[in-house]
C-alpha cells in the first residue's frame, strides 16, 4: 500500500494531493473499525477494496510518467524503491508478531500458525490463505499474520505491473486506457465466476483482484489526460455523493461473496473521487485534507500492520476482549499509537535511508532479506527446541499434525463425502463408524486404537450432517452424503453389523436445526414417542431403520463441550502453562449448564433401552465425576477446541470401547 509521505515537514512535491492522503486515512479506518467491531462499520472490510484502487492509481501515475526510466536499471530502481517502501516495516512487525507467538501461544493453532509464518515471510500469505481458515471465518481471530494477504497482492502487483505497462508505454491514451480496462474486464469476470465456485481463491487471488488496481490504473490514464473536466458544481456533486457512498458501504455491506459484483460500488466511488477530487475545492475534498483523515493516511501501512496483531493478541489476553467496547476502543487507540511509533521509527526513515545506501548494498539487502526471512522462519518454527520453549507445545502440536495429517492424507478432507477405512486395513471392517465432525474426531482417535488391536472399520462422516435419516429435501449436501456414501454401508447384507453413532447432540437434536438441513417436519415423521422431547423421534426413526436392518447399534453421548471459544482459549492456556491450580478452567460444571448434557444423555439411555439392539457408550464416564467433568490433565488437552475431541482426547474416551469389540 502506497503512502510516500513523511510526518517530517519535508518539501512535498507539487503533484502532491491532500485528498489522496485522506483517502487513505479513510481506507485504513474502515479496516481498523472493521476489525475492532466499531461503530457499525460491518462494511468496513472495503478499505482494502480503496487501498488497491488507490495503489493502481500511484503506480500507474509513476510508471506512465515522463520521468520514468523504462530502461532496466530503471526498472530495477523501481523495484528498490517498492522493498524499502514496505519491507522494513513488514518484517519489523512480522518477528514481532512471531516472538508474540512464544509469549502467548495458547490461543493459536499451532501447527497452522508454522505455515502462514512461511508464507508471510516471503511476501506471500495470500498465496497460502486459501487453504487456511477464511478471512470472515470465527477463528481469523487467532491469526495474527492473516491481515499480511493484502501485501501479498500488493506485492505481486508491484511485481507485474511495471511488466505490463511496458509494451503500453508507447502506446497513444486512448489504447492504453482500453487495454487497462480489458484487463479489469478479465480479472473481474474470473472474480465472479470464483467468488461462487472457490470463494477463499476469489477473495484473495491478484488475479480475481486485478480488475480493482487496473481501475485506479485508468484513473490515474483520465487524470494525467484531462486538463478540465466538468464544472466545479458537478465535480462538487459528484465527490460528496461519492464520499457519502463510501461510508454507506463501510456501514451496510456484507462479507457473503465478496469481491461480488457489488464491490464495483465502492470501487466506481472511490473512482469519482480521484478522477474529480484533484479538478476542484469540493466539499469532499475539504474533509479529505483534514488534519485527522491525513494523519491517519501518513500513518496508514504502520497502521494497517501492526492493528490487526493489536486485536489477535489483545483477545488472547483479555477474556473479556469481544464482548467489551470499551477494551476494543483501547485496543484501538493502543494499535494507533503503536503505529506512530512505528512509522517515525522504521517506516519513514528506513524508506528514505535505504535508498542512500551504496549501490552494492542497496541491491544486496533485499536480496539478502527475501532469501533469510522464509529460510530463518522455517528454522525457527519447525524446530524441536524451539517448540520445547512452549510448555506442552509439542504435545499439542503432535496432536494437531495428528489430525490434520489424517484429514489430508488417510481419508479426503470431511468436506468431500468420503468412507474411509481405519485401523489395521488388512483385516475386515467389523465397525461402521457414522457421525457428524464429532464422529470425524472419534474415527481420528479410534483409527490408531483399532489398529492397536488388529481391528479396522468404515468411518462415514461428514462435518455438520447429523447421523440420522429423514431428508425430504434430497438436493442438501447431507442428503447427497446419506444417499452416496452413508446408505450402501448401512444396507449392505456383507457390511459389518456394528454400527457406533457418534454426534454432537446438543446442536443436532434440534427440531429448527434438523429442517434447516432439509429434514422432514415433526408432523410428517409419523411414529411418535410422546414422552421424549419432539427432536428424538428423528433419532428414533433411524433406529428403527437400523433395526430392520439387522444392525447392532452402540449410541455414543457427546463429551463434554466448553460451550464458547473463549473457555477453550483459557482452557488451554492454563494447559500450556502448566499450572495445574488453573486447569480449573477446563472444568465443566452446573454453571456451564452441563445439566443440560446431562439430560441429553438420560434422554438418549431411555431411547436406546427400548431397543434390544441398542446399547448407549457414555463418553462422559471418562471426563466426569460427581457432575464435574474434566477436560484436561496435566499430560493431556482433550479438546481439540471447545467441543471437538483431540486424537489424544477420543483414544482416552473410547479405550475402554475398543477394549469390549
Amino acid at each position: 500500500m502506497n503512502i510516500p509521505i513523511s510526518l517530517s515537514a519535508a518539501r512535498v512535491p507539487s503533484s502532491f494531493r491532500e485528498d489522496i492522503e485522506g483517502l487513505r486515512g479513510i481506507a485504513v479506518l474502515f479496516v481498523v473499525l472493521f476489525h475492532f467491531e466499531l461503530f457499525g462499520f460491518k462494511g468496513g472490510f472495503i478499505g482494502v477494496d480503496l487501498f488497491f484502487v488507490l495503489s493502481g492509481f500511484l503506480m500507474t501515475k509513476i510508471l506512465f510518467s515522463s520521468k520514468f526510466n523504462w530502461s532496466p536499471s530503471g526498472i530495477v530502481a523501481y523495484y528498490l524503491k517498492r522493498f524499502w517502501r514496505i519491507a522494513p516495516a513488514y518484517y519489523f512487525v512480522f518477528v514481532a508478531i512471531v516472538a508474540l507467538y512464544y509469549l502467548l501461544p495458547w490461543g493459536m493453532d499451532l501447527r497452522a500458525f508454522q505455515k502462514s509464518a512461511i508464507a508471510a515471510s516471503a511476501l506471500s500469505y495470500n498465496i497460502h490463505a486459501p487453504s487456511d481458515s477464511g478471512y470472515f471465518a470465527t477463528d481469523a481471530i487467532l491469526n495474527p499474520l492473516q491481515h499480511l494477504w493484502s501485501l501479498g497482492a500488493e506485492v505481486q502487483f508491484y511485481l507485474v505491473w511495471p511488466l505490463i505497462l511496458f509494451f503500453l508505454r508507447s502506446r497513444p491514451v486512448r489504447y492504453k486506457a482500453l487495454a487497462l480496462a480489458s484487463a479489469a474486464a478479465v480479472s473481474l469476470i474470473a472474480c465472479q465466476i470464483l467468488v461462487f465456485k472457490d470463494p477463499e481463491v476469489a477473495y484473495f487471488s491478484i488475479l480475481t483482484r486485478l480488475w480493482q488496481f487496473a481501475v485506479g490504473g485508468i484513473c490515474a490514464i483520465i487524470v494525467a489526460e484531462k486538463k478540465s473536466l466538468q464544472s466545479d458544481r458537478l465535480a462538487n456533486s459528484v465527490c460528496s455523493v461519492s464520499l457519502a457512498v463510501l461510508f454507506v458501504c463501510a456501514l451496510t455491506l456484507g462479507d457473503e461473496h465478496w469481491p461480488s459484483l457489488t464491490a464495483l460500488v465502492p470501487v466506481i466511488a472511490l473512482s469519482c473521487l480521484l478522477i474529480f477530487g484533484a479538478q476542484n475545492t469540493s466539499f469532499a475534498g475539504m474533509v479529505l485534507s483534514s488534519a485527522p483523515l491525513r494523519y491517519l493516511g501518513k500513518i496508514s501501512y504502520s497502521l494497517y500492520l501492526v492493528h490487526w496483531p493489536t486485536v489477535v493478541f489483545t483477545n488472547l489476553a483479555q477474556d473479556n476482549f469481544l464482548n467489551s467496547i470499551e477494551i476494543r476502543s483501547i485496543a484501538a487507540l493502543v494499535s494507533i499509537g503503536l503505529a506512530h511509533i512505528l512509522f517515525i521509527s522504521i517506516e519513514a526513515p528506513l524508506r528514505v535511508k535505504g535508498l542512500h545506501l551504496d549501490r552494492l548494498a542497496k541491491k544486496c539487502i533485499p536480496i539478502f532479506a527475501l532469501a533469510f526471512f522464509p529460510f530463518a522462519t522455517a528454522c525457527l518454527v519447525f524446530s524441536p527446541p524451539v517448540l520445547q520453549m512452549i510448555p506442552n507445545g509439542a504435545k499439542i502440536t503432535q496432536d494437531q499434525n495428528e489430525y490434520y495429517s489424517f484429514e489430508e492424507e488417510h481419508c479426503k478432507d470431511g468436506k468431500t463425502p468420503a468412507a474411509c477405512n481405519i485401523g489395521d486395513t488388512k483385516f475386515k471392517p467389523s465397525l461402521i463408524i457414522w457421525g457428524d465432525s464429532h464422529g470425524r474426531a472419534a474415527e481420528i482417535g479410534l483409527h490408531s486404537l483399532l489398529k492397536s488391536k488388529s481391528l479396522s472399520a468404515i468411518a462415514v462422516t461428514k462435518s455438520a450432517c447429523p447421523p440420522m435419516i429423514g431428508h425430504r429435501d434430497l438436493n442438501t449436501e447431507c442428503a447427497k452424503f446419506y444417499k452416496s456414501m452413508v446408505e450402501p454401508y448401512l444396507l449392505k447384507p456383507e457390511s459389518p453389523q456394528k454400527v457406533l453413532i457418534v454426534s454432537r447432540w446438543m446442536q443436532m437434536l434440534s427440531e429448527e436445526e434438523l429442517t434447516g438441513k432439509g429434514f422432514l417436519t415433526f408432523e410428517e415423521l409419523g411414529k411418535q414417542y410422546s414422552d421424549l422431547p419432539r427432536p428424538y423421534n428423528y433419532l428414533e426413526k433411524t433406529l428403527d431403520m437400523l433395526r430392520a436392518q439387522g444392525k447392532q447399534v452402540i449410541l455414543a453421548t457427546q463429551p463434554p463441550e466448553l460451550g464458547s471459544s473463549t473457555r477453550f482459549t483459557q482452557c488451554r492456556r492454563a494447559f500450556m502453562r502448566q499450572w495445574e491450580e488453573d486447569l480449573e478452567a477446563c472444568n465443566v460444571s452446573q454453571s456451564d449448564n452441563i445439566n443440560k448434557q446431562f439430560e441429553i444423555d438420560k434422554n438418549l439411555k431411555i431411547l436406546a433401552e427400548r431397543y434390544d439392539n441398542v446399547t448407549l457408550f457414555d463418553l462422559k464416564q471418562a471426563f466426569c465425576t460427581n457432575g464435574v467433568c474434566t477436560l484436561a490433565s496435566k499430560d493431556t488437552l482433550y479438546l481439540n477446541d471447545d467441543d471437538h475431541l483431540s486424537p489424544s482426547g477420543a483414544r482416552y474416551a473410547f479405550k475402554s470401547f475398543v477394549d469390549q469389540l
